[in-house]
């Protein structure tokens, strides 16, 4: 990812070649992760119904919602159609607004912790999250090229970041998917 950070910044045309290749192979391992995860879920909600747990309600409610959202999905054979764009903005929308809402207190709370400059490490975070801030506002810093520095800081390390974050998280979830096909992992249904 280093690599690939420093030829976006010497050389945008190089790093759009490789850029693409990446981010083909990290939809290669979502789709394959996504199998299992179906799967898994799909065991683990029908268990807790079957058993009649005391979040089966809640397990009922995300089958539906899940196979709701398949049917859809394959129903418009695209995701932008005009049914799934609505369940997306009507319903997924509103819930995620919701969720954030709640969290938004917990979130202010860990940035004014993270943001006490009291190491190198934490300087950094803090310059960097006051330069988007800034490039948010009215006022724009200039930054390598001519570029905004927030537009800079936004494109080209930031991006570098999110997709080795993207790559690690879809080695591991194939990993623990191949775990729990085995049997060799079963701490998410209770045991173990």
């Amino acid at each position: 990812m280093v690599v690939l950070m420093a030829a976006a910044f010497f050389s945008p045309r190089l790093s759009g070649l490789y850029s693409s290749g990446v981010n083909r192979g990290l939809q290669i391992f979502g789709a394959f992760a996504t199998v299992p995860a179906v799967v898994g879920l799909i065991r683990l909600h029908s268990t807790r119904i079957a058993r009649k747990h005391s979040s089966a309600l809640y397990s009922a409610v995300m089958l539906v919602a899940l196979f709701a959202t398949v049917v859809l999905g394959i129903w418009d054979a695209k995701f932008n159609g005009p049914r799934f764009n609505w369940v997306y903005s009507n319903i997924y929308g509103p819930l995620q607004q919701s969720v954030f809402a709640f969290l938004a207190f917990f979130i202010a709370s860990a940035a004014y912790r993270a943001f006490r400059a009291r190491t190198m490490e934490a300087t950094v975070l803090l310059v960097a999250a006051v330069v988007v801030l800034l490039g948010n506002a009215v006022v724009s810093l200039p930054g390598p090229g001519g570029a905004s520095a927030e537009g800079w800081l936004l494109s080209v390390p930031a991006m570098a970041m999110q997709r080795g974050i993207g790559f690690g998280v879809a080695l591991g979830i194939m990993a623990q998917s191949v775990r729990i096909l085995m049997g060799l992992e079963r701490s998410f249904v209770g045991r173990g």
